[in-house]
């Protein structure tokens, strides 16, 4: 699972972080841009793919981990420096259909070529993965439209700081494979074990969402601003918590 990361900020914006389309240049994004915050993004963008080629070429279960562990936190900074930059620069309304695009994106792609790229298991743990942070960015504009107290703040810095590390370390993986089938290069065998792996943390990261949502809206609460929950959600918590017992 995803290494700890000792960080002092981490106010990666929810939805940012887990679908803009960060390590793709489609002109579709661009042109929905302003110039200089395409520009910026882009460049932190090709940094992101970068460190993600690095580990690309790893045959073995020991290389790539070491890879990895030299890449991610690298990667998780660039992360939070283009949630920022997108917070700054790109319109909510925007983000919001750039983050839907992404999503339809990757569920054409594995439909069309996860299979043949890298057979089923890893195909439906990806389309599983992409569904899970389709569901939790819902989640999280929930959460960003509920006040917290302040009595809270010190506790939601915490959950903020295990999503984020879950979230970014899930996103990542789905970028080793993206880039994986766009270069039609193919992940070795032990390796394949690592991504997957790597991809379930985003079962980890909704259940640290809802921890979040919680805090703002609990069962307690009189007046709770309505939050849908359906049998998905439930499946989704349940999977989670038998993720981090299992860790126990």
């Amino acid at each position: 699972m995803c290494p700890a990361l000792e960080l002092s900020r981490c106010e990666v914006r929810i939805g940012q972080v887990l679908a803009f389309p960060a390590t793709s240049a489609e002109d579709s994004s661009k042109k929905q841009l302003a110039g200089g915050a395409s520009e910026l993004i882009q460049s932190i963008a090709s940094i992101l793919e970068r460190l993600v080629l690095d580990v690309l070429d790893q045959r073995t279960a020991a290389g790539f981990i070491e890879r990895r562990n030299v890449a991610f936190p690298k990667y998780f900074e660039a992360m939070h420096a283009l949630s920022s930059l997108a917070n700054i620069t790109v319109p909510p309304q925007v983000m919001e259909r750039l983050s839907s695009e992404f999503f339809c994106e990757m569920e054409a792609d594995c439909r069309d070529h996860a299979l043949a790229a890298f057979g089923a298991d890893i195909r439906d743990q990806l389309m599983f993965t992409v569904w899970t942070l389709r569901k939790t960015t819902d989640l999280c504009r929930t959460i960003e439209s509920l006040p917290l107290h302040d009595d809270n703040k010190a506790q939601d810095s915490k959950i903020a700081q295990g999503y984020a590390s879950m979230a970014v370390w899930a996103r990542f993986h789905i970028d080793c494979l993206r880039k994986s089938m766009e270069l039609k290069r193919p992940i070795y065998p032990e390796v394949s074990e690592l991504v997957i792996d790597g991809l379930r943390a985003a079962v980890n990261s909704y259940a640290w969402a809802r921890r979040g949502l919680e805090l703002r809206s609990p069962a307690t609460d009189p007046d709770p601003s309505p939050v849908e929950w359906d049998e998905e959600d439930q499946q989704l918590l349940d999977e989670a918590t038998f993720d981090q017992l299992a860790e126990a």
